[in-house]
């Protein structure tokens, strides 16, 4: 593997580790995260298009999770950046996935979202045009609870 592709990924993982920013509150209603080096849990999570995901789909590549709501601003003002990352990264065997947990939004709100439909309110994708990955629905917090995610956006690299 080249310095070039190394110095990016790197980038790509330094970038990704911003969205981990803020305080870890500890609660016994989550589990902790996977310890740095140490496999994530396998997920088998749907898309807003009802096509299937698993973490084993992407085996060999690099994958990136950012757990988000729609309905977070914060979640929405890095969606930019994250977008800018999976474009830059597409061809280089990474995969950048979103992970949205929250109970109030329903796979038709994160359709309109993702595909930059969505007219009114607080879940306006600001990047104005369809996301270049997969919105995964993760029900009752099933995978972010494995993961240890508590708040949104929350990026893990696998």
């Amino acid at each position: 593997m080249g310095k070039k592709r190394i110095f990016g990924l790197a980038a790509v993982a330094a970038v990704c580790a911003a969205g981990l920013v803020g305080a870890n509150f500890a609660s016994a209603d989550f589990q902790s995260a996977p310890a740095i080096g140490a496999k994530v849990p396998a997920f088998d999570l749907k898309d807003y298009e009802g096509n299937a995901h698993k973490l084993s789909d992407f085996e060999g590549k690099i994958v990136v999770m950012s757990f988000t709501s729609q309905r977070c601003p914060v979640s929405r003002g890095e969606e930019k950046d994250y977008v800018g990352l999976a474009e830059k990264y597409a061809g280089d065997d990474v995969v950048f996935l979103s992970i949205d947990s929250a109970e109030d939004n329903s796979i038709e709100d994160i359709a309109a979202y993702a595909n930059a439909t969505w007219v009114e309110g607080d879940m306006k994708n600001e990047t104005g045009e369809k996301l270049p990955y997969p919105i995964l629905k993760d029900d009752g917090n099933v995978y972010a609870d494995q993961m240890g995610a508590k708040r949104t956006p929350e990026v893990y690299i696998g």
